[in-house]
């Protein structure tokens, strides 16, 4: 299909773009669980 191309692209792009965000909340679950309050 001629559409998944650019479908493919636009996924990889936004996962490229929200990894940050993943990757910081993640550390902030896990430093929220290693030092309380």
């Amino acid at each position: 299909l001629p559409t998944s191309a650019p479908n493919k692209m636009i996924l990889s792009l936004s996962i490229l773009l929200w990894q940050p965000y993943i990757f910081f909340s993640f550390s902030f679950l896990v430093q929220d669980e290693v030092y309380p309050g």
